[in-house]
């Protein structure tokens, strides 16, 4: 696929933001990503702190600097699969507060910053929140870059450092499968360079996870995401459902199907779920497909305004004239103003439609 230009230029409106894993950029692409393999032979052991290969002291990685630790490790996790992952407090809590704190003036030394990741890395390996700096630091020595950049060779740098960015979120993912923010950094960034195909692909790897971990995740420190168990359907759903607002937002129907399909296989007594479920057949024009997943959405939340009204509409679009002026009442019933007046419209519509000579 061919780079846009006009597209990475977008990268420079981003900000730096630190939630366990920053957004990375809205960038055209430099060459077509690595396929990701979510599946392959599972490796139980974990990276060491440093490999066999070059750099392999603490003194050598200072030399040659971040990107040879990424390059030369020949250890990465492939897949923690089925494996459980225990998560300790954070060692390096206090490393990844320090790293923040170095983004917050106005100017950033990138050379120190570096020098930083490298001492963190010397003395805790890969740990998560050392992932997340490197997502963090790639970001921003990549929109640097950008500011600058005059030829082709410095667009190539900007996507190399865009690569360490998905480096940093897919290689922590696959080492400690439960930090939820690590799967989110990977499938944000992906979504927002428009490599929706790896996006849809790292989500399914999270509904695989689910089956192991029983959705119960961590996040920065490696704390709880969830403050309680009424929480976890609820916030996870609410995750999946932003993607698949975005996946229908950049029309690719495909992928919002197949990740509200899972959703909904996982939380079938979900209104919003299953509404989304609905929303990707909608979208395809699937109509006499879209109606069973609001009908099923309606027996769970029945006074959930947005489900009804979905329904409501595609009620009418198929000629149930009647069960469509039944929603239109609930929706005129509830006394919001917004459903009151779609409802009184509705009417309106459904009357013309069953007498088009008055």
């Amino acid at each position: 696929m061919k780079r846009s230009i006009a597209v990475i230029i977008a990268l420079l409106a981003l900000a730096l933001v630190f939630t366990g894993c920053a957004t990375t950029s809205d960038a055209g692409e430099a060459e077509e990503p690595a396929t990701l393999s979510w599946n392959p032979e599972v490796k139980t052991d974990a990276p060491a702190p440093y490999t066999d290969t070059p750099p392999s002291t603490p003194k050598q990685a200072q030399k040659a600097g971040l990107d040879a630790i990424f390059d030369g490790t020949t250890n990465w996790p492939v897949n923690a699969g089925s494996l459980p992952v225990a998560m300790k407090p954070a060692e390096d809590a206090a490393l990844w507060d320090e790293f923040k704190e170095m983004f917050q003036g106005n100017w950033v030394d990138m050379g120190e910053v570096e020098k930083f990741l490298l001492s963190w890395y010397g003395k805790y390996g890969w740990t998560p929140e050392f992932y997340a700096a490197c997502h963090n630091y790639y970001f921003a020595k990549a929109s640097d870059l950008l500011n600058v950049a005059a030829s082709e060779e410095d667009i190539d740098e900007v996507y190399k450092n865009l690569d360490r960015c998905f480096d940093s979120c897919y290689h922590g993912s696959m080492q400690y499968p439960d930090r939820l923010d690590l799967w989110c950094g990977y499938v944000h960034a992906a979504l927002m360079l428009g490599d929706y195909e790896n996006a849809e692909s790292c989500i399914q790897a999270i509904f695989d996870r689910l089956d192991f971990n029983g959705n119960n995740w961590y996040w920065t420190y490696n704390e709880p995401y969830y403050e309680g168990a009424e929480e976890k359907e609820t916030e996870f759903v609410q995750i999946m459902h932003d993607y698949i607002a975005e996946y229908l937002d950049y029309n690719t129907l495909d992928y919002a199907y197949s990740v509200s399909l899972r959703l909904a296989e996982y939380f079938p007594e979900n209104p919003v779920a299953l509404n989304d479920v609905a929303l990707s057949l909608l979208y395809a024009g699937e109509l006499e497909a879209a109606r069973p997943y609001l009908e099923k959405a309606m027996e769970f939340a029945p006074s959930d305004m947005i489900v009804v009204t979905n329904l409501a509409y595609v009620c009418e679009d198929l000629g149930d004239y009647a069960t469509a002026l039944e929603l239109a009442d609930r929706m005129i019933a509830s006394g919001e103003e917004d459903y009151v007046s779609g409802g009184i419209m509705l009417y309106a519509e459904i009357n013309k439609l069953m007498n088009p000579d008055k």
